[in-house]
């Protein structure tokens, strides 16, 4: 942990407790388990993009894009 989390470029995304109920409104909506609606939200309160090889995240409206589509973008 220490070699990607202080060392590293990896930083933890998180949600604060006031915005845990739309965790739980991500989870109803988009008919997704806990781990995958925490990383919408968490992505979607920092500005981030999701990139995820799950075909759950990759639906409209959530926006994943696979590493694939990641590199060909910056290209």
């Amino acid at each position: 942990m220490r070699d990607l989390f202080v060392d590293g470029d990896v930083l933890l995304a998180s949600i604060p407790p006031e915005k845990t109920l739309e965790l739980v409104k991500a989870m109803k909506r988009y008919k997704l388990d806990f781990d995958d609606a925490y990383q919408y939200i968490a992505a979607r309160l920092n500005g981030l993009t999701l990139v995820t090889f799950d075909k759950d995240l990759k639906r409209k409206p959530l926006g994943g894009q696979t590493p694939a589509q990641i590199i060909a973008s910056l290209k």
